[in-house]
C-alpha cells in the first residue's frame, strides 16, 4: 500500500477526495438542525435531501462527459460545484428556493467528485489500480467519520451558522490539491495505452 501511495498523484487524489467527503458529512450530519436554525420550514429537510440525490444523479452524468475530454479540469469543476452549493446554503437565510438550489448543487458536486477522484486514482495508480482505489476509499471513509465530529466541534465553538463555511473551507483545500495535480494527470493521460 505504501508503494502505491508513493506513485505520483495517488496520495494527493485520495486526500482531495477525503476532504470533500469530510465537508459533505460536516454539512449532511447537521443539515436538519442547520435548516431549523435559519428558519426554514420543517419540510425543507426532506426535500433538500431528495434534491441532493437528484443533483448527484445529474452530477454523475455530466461529469463523465467533462472527464472524458480531460480529467484535470474535472478535478477542479466537481469540488467547485460543491463550494457553490455550500455558499448558497450559507447565504440563503430561510429562503427555501436558495436552500434547495444549494443542496442540489452540493449533491451534484459531491457525486461528480467521487467519480472523478476514482478515475484519477485509476489513472495515477495504473500500476496498482486496486490498491490505489483502496487508498482512496480508506481516506474517504476517514473523511466520513471525521465530518460529523468536525461539524459538532464547529457547532460548539463557532455556531451552527458556520457549518457551510467550514465545509467550504475543506473543499477549498481539495481544490488546491486538484490544482497541483494537473501536470501529473496530463502525464498519466499521455502515458495511458489507447
Amino acid at each position: 500500500m505504501l508503494r502505491t501511495a508513493r506513485l505520483p498523484g495517488v496520495l494527493r487524489v485520495a486526500i482531495g477526495w477525503s476532504l470533500v467527503m469530510l465537508a459533505h458529512f460536516i454539512a449532511l450530519t447537521y443539515l436538519d438542525a442547520y435548516l431549523s436554525s435559519v428558519g426554514a420550514p420543517r419540510s425543507t429537510t426532506g426535500v433538500a435531501l431528495a434534491l441532493t440525490g437528484v443533483g448527484g444523479i445529474v452530477g454523475t452524468l455530466v461529469i463523465g462527459r467533462v472527464s472524458r475530454r480531460s480529467l484535470a479540469p474535472a478535478l477542479i469543476i466537481a469540488p467547485a460545484i460543491v463550494v457553490l452549493g455550500f455558499t448558497a446554503l450559507a447565504a440563503a437565510g430561510g429562503a427555501v428556493w436558495i436552500i434547495l438550489a444549494g443542496t442540489t448543487f452540493w449533491g451534484a458536486g459531491v457525486a461528480a467528485t467521487v467519480v472523478v477522484h476514482q478515475q484519477a486514482l485509476l489513472l495515477t495508480g495504473a500500476r496498482a489500480p486496486e490498491t490505489a482505489t483502496s487508498i482512496g476509499v480508506l481516506l474517504a471513509q476517514g473523511g466520513f467519520a471525521a465530518g460529523a465530529t468536525v461539524g459538532g466541534i464547529t457547532i460548539d465553538t463557532i455556531g451552527i451558522g458556520a457549518l457551510p463555511i467550514v465545509a467550504s473551507a475543506s473543499v477549498l483545500l481539495s481544490l488546491v490539491l486538484a490544482g497541483t495535480l494537473a501536470p501529473t494527470i496530463r502525464r498519466a493521460e499521455r502515458a495511458r495505452p489507447t
